[in-house]
């Protein structure tokens, strides 16, 4: 196998140039067929996969143009006597927010049933109601939704923020929002929200764009007891837009922004950043996120499709003359840019990685744990290529039912808190899919060659 590999990879090509505007369609077969290769390397089979079109109430919610998102609410329902799992996802199409019921066989998240016994065959009742007409669990008051976090509460089960910078907290139940936010006075280029770990906390970014400034307003929200009340605005120094904030922990935060900057705040003190890491190379940094499980690492994303690992202790202890190098690196095919970054909840090697088309990309770093030290003689055999092949584990392509559209593709994919590499996604056109992938078996070291594809 490990030769059939090598060969996959094959000789680097060198690409004749054009003297004009008119492509080269030499160039262009050689860049296809070098991406079917680079494809057929990666694991592409679904240990399981369902595509759900429900009957949305309001039709004009599936045109293409219209704003989506998805979330997964912590629904983990065993229906141990049919085999299955029953859950749900949010979408919200527009303004408005539905819920649908998912249901999923049991092999997604157990091995073997209570006493060691096999699992029992799926029975997949018609019970998700696809027939019937879904309709808004919540309506936003003022704006297309451009984000939402769940939160479960009795009190509070989801925070919305919309595309023009307010916030609404919903209820099970209520469809009215039991309280808001109003946006910051002036335009919206950029809007972004995150909550805590322990759901006390939220972030809401709001970032605007009047002439050559941009600007942006940074407000840590009470998400608890004292519910919408803002505790902090800061307003950025730097003429920046912030594209994507992320919670670390319970008070930690992080952005990443048009200034090719990284920084991290504590949100009790946010006045400054605690810590910042400016990027030199490899495009800007639209996308960033830390890890769940390891406290030190983060990921960061660039218009330019890389995708690097860092050490936040290096980023801490850096200077202008020694600034933080990155754990590793890795990249989208054929500068596909990152748009979103989402680390699983319950294996800290693992993550995924969206491209700005909609594929996603699911990633396991472990290999990186394997690396011989420094000193090793043999360490040189193992390049980046080959790194790259190890680590992208599997590939969740457009495909032929997907309907991706112009629609932003950051916030179109959801990992789910409970199920282990279950994920979710939602497409222009409404199209809900879920899907676990397969990654071959785990005591099989052959398990991921070409004989799965």
């Amino acid at each position: 196998m490990a030769e059939d590999r090598e060969a996959s990879r094959g000789t680097p090509v060198r690409l004749r140039q054009t003297t004009n505007d008119v492509p080269d369609p030499t160039v262009n077969k050689i860049k296809n067929e070098q991406f079917k290769v680079w494809k057929k390397t990666i694991p592409s089979l679904y240990q399981y996969i369902t595509s759900l079109k429900p009957r949305y109430a309001s039709p004009a919610g599936v045109a293409g143009s219209v704003r989506k998102t998805i979330a997964f609410t912590d629904e983990a329902e065993r229906r141990m006597e049919n085999g299955v799992l029953h859950t749900s996802v949010l979408v919200s199409l527009g303004r408005d927010v539905y819920r649908q019921g998912c249901v999923l066989p049991l092999g997604v998240h157990l091995e073997e049933a209570d006493g060691g016994g096999a699992l029992p065959d799926p029975e997949f009742e018609d019970s998700m109601g696809l027939q019937e007409q879904l309709r808004p669990v919540w309506t936003h008051p003022s704006a297309d939704v451009a984000g939402m976090a769940y939160v479960g509460r009795a009190d509070v089960a989801a925070v919305v923020v919309a595309t023009d910078g307010s916030v609404a907290w919903f209820r099970s139940g209520a469809p009215r929002p039991v309280q808001t936010l109003p946006p910051v006075a002036g335009s919206v280029a950029e809007v972004d929200l995150a909550v805590s770990e322990d759901g006390q906390l939220a972030v809401v970014v709001q970032s605007g764009i009047d002439g050559d400034n941009a600007h942006t307003v940074l407000r840590v929200v009470d998400n608890g007891d004292a519910l919408g009340k803002v505790l902090h605005t800061v307003r950025l120094s730097e003429a920046a837009v912030v594209h994507a904030v992320k919670f670390q922990g319970s008070h930690i935060f992080v952005t990443c922004s048009s200034d090719n900057t990284v920084r991290f705040w504590d949100a009790r003190t946010p006045a400054e950043p605690l810590w910042h890491l400016h990027g030199v190379r490899d495009g800007r940094f639209v996308a960033v996120a830390p890890s769940p499980l390891v406290g030190t690492v983060f990921a960061t994303g660039s218009d330019t499709g890389v995708i690097k690992l860092w050490d936040i202790r290096a980023v801490i202890a850096a200077t202008a003359d020694e600034p933080a190098a990155e754990l590793t690196r890795l990249v989208h095919p054929d500068g596909d840019a990152v748009v979103e970054l989402l680390f699983s909840a319950d294996t800290p090697t693992q993550f995924v990685s969206v491209g700005a088309p909609g594929n996603v990309y699911h990633w396991d770093v472990e290999p990186l744990l394997q690396l011989p030290g420094e000193d090793d003689p043999n360490e040189s055999a193992r390049d980046s290529d080959e790194l790259q092949q190890q680590c992208l584990k599997f590939l969740h392509t457009v495909g032929g039912r997907r309907t991706l559209g112009p629609i932003p593709k950051r916030k179109t994919v959801a990992w789910h808190p409970t199920f282990g590499d279950v994920v979710g996604c939602i497409d222009a056109d409404g199209l809900i899919t879920v899907y676990k992938p397969y990654f071959g078996r785990p005591d099989d070291p052959d398990a991921d060659d070409d004989s799965l594809q």
